[in-house]
């Protein structure tokens, strides 16, 4: 797993809650859960005010709020109206995976890759 690898270089990335603001743009954030829970309210997911980041509460090591924010996400993608817009979170995950793999590709050989997790359903 490539979590911890530095994926966003932009010295205003979000910090990682882990190192209580010691590395920026670290994977994690962009690839899987956080980063589909990043993009909700900005995709038009309608979720509380705590769920959206940069918000306290979206900014720990905790994940229940981002499970539950992910729930929120793959509801609005069944309502019609929601899900043009709701899609572009996904496709926004697609994009930072690509890149996600351009950079890994520099250090690693890669042949194949498994895409795994509640966020790909």
């Amino acid at each position: 797993e490539l979590c911890y690898v530095k994926l966003d270089l932009n010295p205003k990335a979000p910090t990682d809650p882990w190192s209580k603001g010691s590395h920026r743009g670290l994977s994690h954030l962009y690839l899987g859960q956080r980063g589909a829970t990043k993009l909700s309210a900005k995709g038009g997911v309608d979720v509380p005010d705590n769920y959206k980041f940069p918000h306290p509460d979206m900014c720990t090591i905790k994940h229940e709020h981002h499970a539950q924010c992910l729930k929120m996400i793959q509801k609005a993608m069944t309502d019609a109206e929601k899900e043009p817009e709701v899609r572009k979170i996904y496709e926004t995950c697609g994009v930072y995976l690509g890149y996600a793999l351009a950079q890994y590709s520099e250090f690693y050989a890669i042949d194949h890759v498994m895409i795994l997790g509640r966020v790909s359903k």
